[in-house]
């Protein structure tokens, strides 16, 4: 069975399938590019023109800036594409080389204004850098939607379409907190500081795990870093033994890996659990070989096919809440099999 995590059960997929029109079931791909930019694609101009009212979707351009290339970031540029080719628009996926340059992504977002672009989906990387081209961009009558990491600041987005990050985080923290000893010692590894996804969702396992009666012994900024989570963890070994901490909590996948790592060196795989966050297929495998108790787990292709689809919706003179959830699963030994590709 599916374990949905049941504080967005009721609501998030309401809103997001209502809000948006069209919503599609999360889809299995991998994705990828060489290169920084996705060629731009371009489907069925006629036909959907015809089911598009006085709007001529084949006629708009949407511009989609990503934080990085990787397999989440990638689905959620399959979704965007996949949503364009049905509406018969012009698309184009861009994402900076490394997930820390928020300059770059700035730049790439004034290029898409600079273009005349309808549409604009934004992922931030550092949620306030993108205030003012943003801004801009609504100055020149483009529809924003920010899609999987909001920008709590910026006042005028179609919505944000992704995941209640502080909600899925606490709703599995407490699931994982259940797995615990009573009392458990747990360290927390987060990504970039300043990233709004990876702020709250550190703040949802930290208040869930002291609310559970956990003992939080420290949280730190590893920057999404296999590598930097797992010299902290070695770091945390060193300070509290290895004896002195029962759980390792990442707020991402691939970071885990390096948590992990560490966990393994020490021969402490049968000791500390580990819980991380995103669903992508490396903590599958981790889960299946019994290195990973859980991972929560998002949508990435929906938000990216539900992100267009309310931009183009915005483009009809349609509004929308300011946030749409899209709601998360936990995966664990359990179900792990549904999941793998």
């Amino acid at each position: 069975m599916k374990k949905t995590l049941a504080v967005l059960v009721a609501c998030c997929m309401v809103f997001s399938m209502a809000a948006c029109g069209n919503g599609s079931d999360a889809k299995s791909t991998s994705g990828g590019t060489d290169s920084n930019v996705q060629e731009s694609t371009e489907a069925k101009g006629d036909e959907s023109a015809e089911n598009s009212g006085e709007l001529d979707t084949s006629k708009l351009s949407i511009g989609v800036v990503m934080k990085l290339y990787d397999e989440f970031q990638n689905k959620v540029i399959d979704g965007a594409e996949d949503a364009a080719k049905e509406i018969g628009a012009k698309i184009s996926c861009i994402a900076p080389d490394d997930i820390t340059d928020a300059a770059q992504q700035v730049q790439m977002i004034e290029n898409f204004i600079s273009q005349d672009v309808d549409i604009l989906l934004v992922d931030p990387n550092i949620a306030d850098s993108v205030l003012n081209v943003l801004n801009d961009a609504v100055a020149k009558d483009i529809k924003v939607v920010l899609v999987d990491t909001d920008s709590p600041n910026f006042e005028n987005p179609v919505t944000y379409v992704g995941t209640a990050n502080y909600d899925a985080a606490f709703e599995g923290a407490k699931e994982f907190a259940s797995r615990l000893p009573e009392g458990a010692n747990v360290v927390i590894a987060t990504g970039q500081q300043g990233d709004d996804n990876h702020e709250k969702r550190s703040k949802g396992y930290k208040d869930a795990m002291e609310e559970a009666g956990c003992n939080v012994l420290d949280l730190q900024y590893c920057d999404n870093s296999a590598d930097l989570t797992a010299s902290q963890v070695e770091d945390w070994f060193q300070k509290y033994g290895v004896d002195g901490i029962d759980a390792v909590m990442c707020t991402d996948d691939d970071a885990s890996m390096g948590a992990i790592q560490a966990i393994k060196q020490n021969n402490a795989t049968d000791k500390i659990k580990v819980c991380s966050f995103n669903g992508f297929q490396v903590a599958i495998q981790q889960i299946e070989a019994g290195s990973m108790e859980m991972t929560i787990a998002q949508q990435p292709y929906k938000m990216g096919y539900d992100s267009v689809m309310c931009g183009v919706g915005a483009m009809k003179g349609e509004t929308y809440d300011r946030q749409i959830p899209v709601d998360v699963e936990v995966i664990d030994a359990s179900n792990y099999e549904d999941y793998k590709e």
